[in-house]
């Protein structure tokens, strides 16, 4: 994703019109779909975003990576493919014969996996969100690690969902239903509480806040390549958190 697939090609930023223009068509190809990551800003909730542009356009689709590259070969709009891991990029010309980069993620759930590929705020981006997330699973890790007296490593994929690796090996399979995720990871997980958590801001709001806690998430977020590129993001991250924990303490007390 970013709009980097096609450097050989003259791609453009995504406009909203062009995000119609490939929601119309996915529409007519795939049996469902869904905006995925900075690509929600351009779903009705966020119309006051329809004025900025997007470096790429991205979507879950409800079908396999074999048929959505079936249907990508076939469809005329579409002018070319890259496979990478579980996205699958392409190039799709739109009305106005301008070239932007669509990534298509397969995905047997398209609600779920919308839900794990969260935009997140217009403060903190979803990316942060979804480090938060890594981290919880980390910490289950290190939890059943102890009480099973071995190594268990909880991943999450983005898309994807949470799974097991054992022996070394990815996981067999993943878990994406939301509720479920939050329950792993130790979170209130009824209805609300999972449309809370799709930003970094309603995730903390669920979590039992304590500097340690935060001073670990700090260490493994800048030991992330993300946190380099989004800097000022992630120490925006860190401050809420922290003026989160001060915030609780001054409402216990009333």
């Amino acid at each position: 994703m970013g709009g980097f697939a096609f450097k050989d090609h003259n791609v453009s930023s995504a406009t909203h019109s062009d995000y119609n223009q490939v929601v119309n068509q996915l529409n007519n190809l795939f049996t469902a779909t869904r905006a995925a990551g900075s690509t929600q800003r351009f779903e009705s909730g966020y119309l006051w975003e329809t004025t900025k542009e997007l470096g790429d356009l991205d979507f879950v689709v409800q079908a396999s990576k074999e048929v959505i590259i079936s249907k990508v070969e076939s469809n005329p709009k579409f002018i070319g493919y890259k496979r990478s891991g579980n996205t699958i990029s392409t190039l799709f010309k739109t009305r106005s014969a301008k070239n932007i980069q669509v990534d298509l993620m397969p995905t047997s759930n398209v609600d779920d996996e919308a839900w794990i590929m969260s935009n997140g705020s217009n403060e903190i981006k979803g990316v942060v969100r979804n480090v938060l997330i890594c981290f919880l699973a980390m910490l289950k890790s290190e939890i059943d690690s102890s009480a099973c007296e071995r190594e268990v490593k909880w991943t999450v994929a983005f898309p994807g969902g949470i799974g097991l690796r054992e022996n070394g090996a990815p996981p067999k399979e993943r878990i994406t239903d939301p509720a479920r995720i939050m329950q792993m990871l130790g979170l209130p997980n009824q209805i609300s509480d999972v449309e809370i958590a799709r930003s970094f801001e309603g995730m903390v709001s669920l979590i039992t806040l304590d500097n340690s806690f935060v001073d670990r998430f700090e260490d493994y977020a800048k030991d992330k390549w993300i946190y380099k590129k989004q800097l000022q993001m992630f120490n925006t991250a860190f401050r809420y958190m922290r003026k989160s924990i001060v915030q609780k303490k001054c409402n216990s007390t009333f």
